[in-house]
């Protein structure tokens, strides 16, 4: 009897808990998305600790939402946190990075992507590579549209990510921006009037904000300029950017990180989350989520679940199954998945292609 008793719960006395520090900002241009991030994240390790048993390992996350990194470094090595999965801004991840070096603790970020931080061999670990991948396709496709006056519109918490990205689009296009505008929603009156002052014939806008300036500002942008072409950067292309953006986003384009009917799919979280969880949600958040988790996962299988085996584990990293097909890591740490080039038609962006960068 004794012997049959402990066959039984042998698996779970196994099992070891790796606690994961899910960690966003208190404030700046990520907050509702990080939100949506933060339950994408929590809905993935229910997703993957239901094979805690068998794989001897059980995620325990625990929630910090802090400002200043060596606050949140400090509250992690409190909370005994094993690695971070870190919902911030490339600008927040940079000032983030000497504290992890110091504490040993590795962060997984599912929403970093400026290339200015694809650094070998330090302890932030990427969903995505080089955002310039974008801003250089869009800058190829205004090219080919002939565009040349154009203005770009950045938003003012993560210029780490926004300035390559305006960069990479610049070279690509061959042509600088008649005016470089920074909003934290939409732009003033005195923005727009000096624009249609000084502007009278403007081809475009890009506009590299998150999703909620980025209709604004689109909505502004076409009531005052008919027709003007529009070039989207990712951040803006969430469910919600969609929604708010409606009839003035009519043939713009952009270039998506996640296709939009990848929830639909019968991939197992797919299905996981459609049958567990009512209301909508993100593909965009859920993606990059698991992306980040399936990084995690393997790294602990590689390497054991502890911080130095989970450095070890993230180092040793070449090739992870996502929800869109098996990808690469490189040797900075950053995931390599595709990208959607996509055109906005009545509602919803349509995607044309599916593209990789090297």
């Amino acid at each position: 009897m004794l012997a049959i008793l402990l066959s039984v719960v042998a698996p779970e006395l196994r099992t070891r808990d790796v606690v994961v520090a899910i960690c966003t900002e208190e404030e700046g241009s990520l907050l509702f998305g990080a939100s949506r991030m933060e339950e994408a994240l929590l809905w993935g390790m229910d997703y993957l600790n239901q094979d805690a048993s068998k794989k001897g390992v059980r995620y325990r996350p625990v929630l910090l939402r802090e400002s200043r990194p060596h606050l949140l470094v400090e509250a992690a090595n409190r909370a005994g946190a094993h690695v971070f999965l870190a919902a911030v801004t490339s600008s927040f991840a940079e000032t983030l990075l000497p504290y992890l070096d110091y504490a040993g603790i590795a962060a997984i970020s599912p929403t970093v992507s400026s290339g200015v931080l694809a650094r070998q061999g330090d302890l932030l670990f990427r969903t995505r590579s080089d955002s310039a991948e974008e801003g250089a396709f869009l800058g190829g496709m205004a090219r080919n549209q002939g565009a040349g006056r154009y203005v770009a519109v950045l938003g003012k918490t993560n210029f780490t990510f926004s300035g390559r990205f305006l960069t990479r689009f610049r070279e690509e296009l061959g042509k600088a921006p008649l005016r470089v505008f920074t909003v934290s929603d939409f732009l003033s009156r005195e923005e727009l009037l000096s624009l249609l002052r000084e502007e009278e014939r403007l081809d475009g806008a890009l506009l590299v904000l998150v999703d909620y300036p980025m209709a604004m500002v689109a909505q502004q942008l076409r009531l005052f300029f008919p027709g003007l072409s529009l070039w989207v950067a990712s951040l803006g292309t969430t469910e919600r950017g969609s929604m708010l953006l409606g009839r003035f986003g009519e043939g713009a384009h952009a270039v998506l990180r996640v296709p939009p009917d990848l929830l639909s799919r019968e991939h197992p979280f797919a299905v996981f989350l459609r049958e567990r969880y009512a209301g909508q949600l993100e593909p965009v958040a859920v993606c990059s989520a698991f992306t980040a988790l399936a990084m995690l996962d393997e790294a602990v299988r590689l390497g054991g679940p502890d911080r130095k085996g989970i450095i070890k584990g993230l180092r040793s990293l070449e090739r992870v199954q996502g929800m869109d097909g098996p990808f690469t890591v490189d040797a900075a740490g950053d995931a390599h998945l595709p990208l959607y080039p996509a055109t906005f038609r009545r509602g919803v962006w349509q995607v044309w292609d599916r593209i990789f960068f090297p």
